[in-house]
């Protein structure tokens, strides 16, 4: 083997080393485990929202406040949002820390993470969905959980949570750009809007997109 050859060799191997280096980084950057205290947005029976931090089965939107006070909606295969479900939310009278584990999407005001090993889609068929917007701003406790819950424009708050309570008495996590995010947290119009964007996730995580 010439000189040549064996430089070209070498430059090959560190070229495909980096590659997979920078490969698994990614991964392992991607996935992320979270810690905080599950909550669930849902509605009820008249037709208002609930929101709950003792729940067996969320027929809403299940989110995650961590230690800092930032709120992540979560989306995911049915099999692990049940686990979500299914965890025990309170010992000795104190609620209790959850770890979910998952890939982080999106941005500061608009965190989403897809629970266990769900793939977040975006490119689904572009729907229009009615309903009202409201914003979610979280409280962490270690016994309880304040929250405020509005329908009015929240452009100048600080980041949080996003959801579209639909006429089907739905509730939808959204998800978006900082642009669409911006556009919708200073609308005056809340209720009775349609958004448009791509509808994904399983069985009371749903998510839209927007577009």
């Amino acid at each position: 083997m010439g000189k040549k050859d064996r430089k070209f060799h070498g430059i090959l191997f560190i070229a495909v080393s980096l590659l997979f280096f920078g490969i698994y980084s990614l991964s392992a950057l991607e996935t992320q485990n979270i810690e905080g205290y599950l909550i669930c947005i849902a509605p009820d029976d008249e037709g208002n929202i609930k929101i709950e931090a003792e729940f067996s089965q969320c027929a809403g939107s299940i989110a995650l406040v961590n230690l800092e006070n930032e709120i992540y909606t979560i989306s995911g295969a049915q099999n692990y949002i049940d686990k979500l479900n299914d965890a025990p939310k309170r010992r000795m009278g104190v609620l209790m820390d959850q770890n979910v584990t998952g890939t982080l999407h999106g941005h500061k005001r608009a965190l989403h993470m897809m629970a266990g090993a769900a793939k977040y889609i975006d490119e689904g068929k572009t729907e229009k969905v009615k309903g009202t917007i409201y914003c979610l701003f979280p409280d962490y406790k270690k016994s309880y959980m304040k929250y405020k819950l509005t329908n009015k424009p929240c452009y100048s708050a600080r980041p949080h949570a996003h959801f579209l309570h639909t006429d089907g008495n739905e509730i939808i996590a959204i998800t978006g750009s900082e642009e669409h995010i911006k556009h919708i947290e200073s609308a005056t119009e809340r209720k009775d809007v349609y958004l448009t964007g791509s509808l994904s996730g399983s069985k009371n995580s749903r998510y839209i997109n927007l577009k």
